[in-house]
C-alpha cells in the first residue's frame, strides 16, 4: 500500500505518515516532530531512516505545505527543492493547492465523520501521542477578544500541536483532492466509452 505523507514547514518542520485501505480507512501510523531544526536535517535525521526501516520499498507521496515554494534568502533554495534532492529522494511529495484553513480541516473531517466495512474512518496509532494530544484539545481556536458572546477567531492557536495538525491536514488534503480526481477520471474515461463512432465516410473514415 502507498505511504502517505503530510508535511508542514517552517522552523519546526511536522511530518505525519500513514496509509489509506483498499476499503478507504486512514490509518495515520506515525508522526515526526521538530524544535528549532532546520528542514534538511530533519529528513536526513529522522524521515527518512524511518521510512528506510518501516516503509522500504513503497510509493511515497503526499502534499506538503504550499508555503514551501518560497526561497530562502541564503542560498534561494525552497522546501521542495530540499525534498526532491537526491539525498532526499522525496520527488512525489507536492504542494497542496490551498493552505486554507476550511478544505484543510474539512478533510480531516471528511475522515473522521465516515465508516467503512463497520469500523471508523480514522485509526490513530499509539505512537502518534502528539497528535492525539492535539485532537484531544490541544489544537483549538481562541475566543475573539473583540467579539461579543462565543465568536472565535478564525485561525487555531499557533502552539506546539498546531504543526502535526497541520501536517495531518496536507495529508488528509491530498487524499480528499485525489479521491476527487480519481472520481472526475473515472467519469470522463466513462463518457468516452459510451461516445458513439460515426466516421465522415462510411469507407474510408476520417
Amino acid at each position: 500500500i502507498d505511504v502517505l505523507l503530510g508535511i508542514d514547514f517552517g522552523l519546526q518542520p511536522a511530518c505525519v505518515i500513514g496509509q489509506i485501505t483498499p476499503l478507504g480507512q486512514l490509518r495515520i501510523l506515525d508522526e515526526l516532530v521538530s524544535d528549532g531544526m532546520c528542514l534538511r536535517q530533519v529528513c536526513e535525521l529522522q524521515l527518512i531512516p524511518l521510512l528506510r526501516r518501516n516503509y522500504f520499498g513503497m510509493n511515497v507521496m503526499g502534499f506538503g505545505d504550499p508555503s514551501g515554494v518560497s526561497r530562502a534568502p541564503t542560498d534561494e533554495s525552497t522546501c521542495f527543492d530540499i525534498l526532491h534532492s537526491k539525498d532526499i529522494g522525496l520527488n512525489n511529495i507536492i504542494e497542496a493547492p490551498t493552505n486554507a484553513i476550511t478544505p484543510r480541516v474539512g478533510a480531516v473531517e471528511f475522515f473522521l465523520n465516515k465508516m467503512y466495512a463497520g469500523e471508523p474512518g480514522f485509526i490513530l496509532s499509539p505512537n502518534c501521542h502528539f497528535i492525539r494530544k492535539a485532537m484531544n484539545g490541544a489544537y483549538h481556536y481562541d475566543k475573539d477578544p473583540k467579539g461579543s458572546g462565543d465568536e472565535y477567531k478564525p485561525m487555531p492557536v499557533k502552539n506546539f500541536a498546531s504543526h502535526i495538525a497541520d501536517a495531518l491536514e496536507y495529508l488528509c488534503l491530498y487524499m480528499v483532492e485525489k479521491e476527487s480526481y480519481d472520481k472526475q477520471r473515472k467519469s470522463f474515461l466513462a463518457q468516452l466509452k459510451r461516445k458513439d463512432y460515426h466516421p465522415g465516410s462510411e469507407l474510408a473514415g476520417y
